[in-house]
């Protein structure tokens, strides 16, 4: 058992858009790649892995072509999860996309708030 199929984290698979074929995206062939490694990025991400980390708050923020269900509530808890981890390879456009995906764009104050409640969960999870 990997840690992303653990009692702790939701299973990968529950975040593909099954309500959407990836032939109905703008992108198929990006959506249908999103898919194929989502579930790699997904453990990478619970594993403390910063690039999984990445993807994933990516693609919840944004959907990834219709590949991946949005919660941009979990979205900007991981961009929180990746500021607050200080990863080595922590750069200006970490910090450029907790403020562009944890904010009024995306969140409202109820949003905000929910997300910092799950990046401490995450962070918790993730021993850090």
């Amino acid at each position: 058992m990997s840690l992303a199929d653990g009692p702790l984290w939701t299973p990968a698979q529950a975040y593909i858009n099954t309500k959407a074929e990836c032939s109905q995206s703008s992108d198929p062939a990006n959506c249908r790649h999103t898919r194929e490694t989502w579930p790699r990025d997904y453990h990478d991400a619970v594993a403390g892995q910063y690039q999984g980390q990445r993807n994933v708050a990516f693609c919840l923020s944004t959907g990834c072509d219709m590949a991946i269900s949005r919660d941009e509530v979990l979205g900007c808890a991981w961009r929180i999860v990746i500021v607050d981890s200080k990863h080595r390879e922590l750069d200006s456009t970490d910090e450029t996309n907790l403020k562009h995906f944890c904010g009024p764009d995306y969140l409202d104050e109820t949003g905000q708030q929910a997300a910092k409640k799950e990046a401490e969960r995450f962070l918790a999870m993730l021993g850090s």
